[in-house]
């Protein structure tokens, strides 16, 4: 994940958070016994959701500025007076294929 996010600071929050993961894997399998759930709760699930919601704050922003562009119509013109059955009738003709 951490090499999708183009925010650094994200990339280091999930690398940190890859880390720690690691670090309980390596301790669970030399010692043969599971972390507490505190421990995972506290090194792993509240960052691993405060990452999410801070990538989806982002990802929101992003898309803010975008929707914002893809509103704007294209197309501010009415078509002409003389041109309209023209116009009606090279879409009806596009719409069925012809």
């Amino acid at each position: 994940m951490e090499e999708i996010l183009n925010d650094p600071q994200l990339s280091t929050r999930a690398q940190d958070i890859r880390r720690q993961v690691t670090n309980l894997r390596a301790d669970y399998l030399r010692t043969s016994r599971p972390p507490t759930w505190n421990i995972v709760q506290d090194t792993v699930t509240r960052p691993l959701t405060e990452l999410r919601k801070q990538v989806d704050d982002k990802y929101k922003q992003s898309m803010q500025g975008q929707t914002a562009q893809a509103a704007v119509t294209l197309d501010r013109d009415a078509v002409p007076p003389a041109y309209q059955d023209q116009v009606r009738s090279y879409y009806e003709r596009l719409g069925s294929g012809k």
